[in-house]
């Protein structure tokens, strides 16, 4: 049995130490909202892990999510994610 995977968007508060803030946004598809933050957090620690050993900087997983545009001393706040289902047009094969 296939279970029918949706759209969601994760965005991850971001800080850096002086003091500026912002976000840091996931898509992909998942099971339920909190198999979305797995994977998004999963995408993240694959993209920063890819850059601490030098490959590149786009990482891809098998099930899709993608984590892009990483930046090394910005720190995401995981506990304060959001978590929406993807409803916009425009993102090609979602």
């Amino acid at each position: 049995m296939t279970m029918f995977l949706q759209v969601y968007q994760v965005t991850v508060p971001a800080r850096l130490g002086d003091g500026r803030q912002g976000v840091h946004v996931f898509t992909g598809r998942a099971g339920c909202s909190a198999e979305a933050v797995r994977e998004a957090r999963r995408a993240y620690d694959a993209a920063t892990a890819a850059r601490r050993a030098g490959l590149p900087k786009k990482v891809c997983r098998p099930n899709g999510w993608t984590a892009m545009g990483i930046r090394c001393h910005w720190r995401l706040t995981w506990p304060d994610a959001t978590v929406r289902l993807w409803r916009e047009s425009g993102l090609g094969e979602y």
